[in-house]
């Protein structure tokens, strides 16, 4: 199903699309590397840090688990994560985060891999 929707606090218009044709047209542009784009990368880098701040980290986790499931490698991909909410005192769920409140995902799960955690994520090692 795709629609073209019209928002009055945003200049022009933008198509709405169902998931799985999103996910075929991100699946298509990561395969279409393979003349010109050879070395794709993802950084992800969330630098909030606290409980209050637990939806940035599940933002950053949903995204990472998107760009592993479309074929990215773990090598192709920087992730730096400020705090860890999966170990959080206030966590219902600990080892894990979700970004519903179904808990219908652990976005959390065994095949996570953390470049940079804590205070390891700085400005420098973002650079480098």
């Amino acid at each position: 199903m795709m629609q073209v929707v019209k928002s009055a606090n945003t200049v022009g218009s933008f198509e709405v699309l169902d998931s799985e044709t999103a996910s075929e047209n991100v699946g298509n542009f990561l395969k279409r590397g393979s003349g010109e784009h050879t070395e794709n990368w993802a950084v992800l880098v969330c630098t909030s840090r606290f409980w209050f701040n637990y939806r940035h980290i599940a933002n950053t986790l949903a995204i990472y688990r998107t760009v592993k499931r479309l074929g990215m490698p773990d090598s192709h991909i920087i992730l730096m994560l400020a705090d860890d909410m999966s170990c959080n005192s206030r966590n219902s769920e600990p080892g894990s985060v979700f970004n519903d409140d179904l808990k219908r995902l652990d976005l959390y799960g065994d095949n996570i891999e953390v470049d940079y955690r804590g205070y390891e994520v700085t400005a420098e090692n973002f650079l480098r």
